[in-house]
């Protein structure tokens, strides 16, 4: 089936242009009636120690990538660790 992960642009990882890629990607994602997440309101939340706190929010089949706010629903999932396991998860080394 090979290799669907998108490639980013050559960017720092965790930096602000690193987000605002993914914020992109996430955007620019399509969705139709057939998504396999049409219907899923979810949102994962990231927080790398030392690092930046990110957060993927899906709802019904829409993608996006923010910062959060103090006004951000609640994670619903929450994902803490240091830059190099974060690294490694982005990569695909680490699940």
């Amino acid at each position: 089936m090979g290799d669907r992960r998108a490639t980013m642009p050559a960017v720092e990882f965790l930096s602000d242009e690193w987000l605002d890629e993914m914020a992109a990607a996430a955007r620019a994602r399509p969705a139709g009636h057939d998504d396999a997440l049409a219907g899923v309101d979810l949102v994962v939340e990231q927080v790398v120690e030392g690092g930046p706190t990110w957060r993927l929010v899906v709802s019904d089949g829409a993608l996006a990538v923010e910062r959060p706010t103090d006004d951000a629903r609640t994670a619903d999932i929450r994902l803490t660790s240091d830059r190099a396991t974060a690294a490694a998860i982005a990569s695909g080394q680490r699940a």
